[in-house]
């Protein structure tokens, strides 16, 4: 045929567009191509591609199908129910499993996440505009504010990164810690104030001092070095730390230990072979609290050093309430 190429028996050719119903030929590029099939051997029968030799654009006839795939097209794709590469407005709740969230930008400029009611802006949080001059600096971690009209109108808490400090722009609000709570947890000014007002947290000393005759006795058999009898709740640190024992009247002459006691033994004084200075320890090593009419007792051994003598003593806690 002159017009174009049949595949006799397979029912399908390859002929130049006409205008008939494909529109005019390309001025350009000659005519456009089209394949056409048929079943029944019926020249011109439906065009299954065209190819526009103008513009090299391939129009289908019908929707193709790659394997078991179906493609997208006006007939199953409507753009505006993707997110676009460039941005774009997603509506609904976004679940990201078990995957990291980037946002990345140039240095010195405002990376943001922004939380807006009706398009207008509320709160925003991300890196600030400080540049980062080196040593860690800039690309602040801040959390901003804004008003109704969606202007900012300040950062309430921000973070250095350099320095890892947080400021907060407006002194923060704390519970109110319990009674007699020693923790490192925050407190109030409330809770402070009333602490100082009832001395918590104040020193509280205990103190023996020998005042006798020189040279000193030795103690006699399980006598009280020191009986301190509580008013208020006070707490003793670890091993005592703080308090001091010396022997004025002179060394031990073999290890000598006093138990110390409240409600049994909580801990020891030891003065060492040739020493006037005493070791306190606590037993388990913890913290010990003297609660309100509670004793506590410093008390000799049963059997006394030859020449431990003249003991005084200064025990150092803080009164808990």
């Amino acid at each position: 045929m002159a017009d174009g190429v049949q595949l006799s028996g397979v029912g399908v050719q390859l002929v130049p567009d006409k205008g008939g119903g494909g529109g005019q030929p390309s001025t350009p590029g000659g005519p456009n191509e089209s394949i056409q099939f048929n079943n029944s051997g019926v020249l011109d029968g439906s065009t299954a591609l065209t190819f526009n030799t103008e513009t090299g654009q391939a129009i289908f006839g019908n929707r193709p199908a790659f394997g078991a795939d179906t493609p997208w097209d006006s007939a199953n794709f409507t753009p505006t129910d993707y997110f676009p590469a460039s941005g774009g407005t997603i509506f609904g709740s976004v679940i990201v499993p078990a995957l990291a969230l980037s946002i990345t930008g140039a240095a010195g400029s405002y990376r943001l996440v922004t939380i807006t009611s009706s398009g207008s802006n509320r709160w925003q949080f991300g890196t600030d505009a400080t540049a980062e001059s080196g040593s860690n600096a800039g690309a602040n971690f801040a959390i901003y504010r804004q008003s109704d009209a969606g202007t900012t109108i300040d950062a309430p808490f921000s973070i250095t990164r350099s320095s890892g400090i947080a400021t907060f722009s407006e002194i923060p609000q704390l519970p109110t810690a319990s009674a007699g709570d020693s923790s490192t947890n925050g407190a109030n000014t409330q809770f402070v104030n009333t602490a100082v007002a009832a001395g918590v947290g104040s020193p509280c000393i205990i103190s023996r001092s020998y005042m006798g005759p020189s040279p000193a006795p030795v103690f006699t058999a399980n006598e009280y070095v020191l009986n301190y009898f509580a008013v208020r709740p006070v707490i003793f640190p670890e091993n005592f730390a703080g308090s001091v024992a010396v022997a004025l009247g002179g060394p031990a002459t073999a290890t000598t230990v006093l138990p110390i006691e409240l409600n049994g033994l909580v801990g020891t004084l030891t003065f060492g072979a040739g020493s006037n200075v005493g070791q306190f320890s606590t037993q388990p090593g913890a913290t010990l609290t003297l609660q309100t009419h509670q004793s506590l007792g410093i008390i000799g051994p049963s059997v006394p050093d030859a020449t431990l003598a003249g003991l005084t003593i200064t025990m150092m806690g803080s009164y808990a309430n």
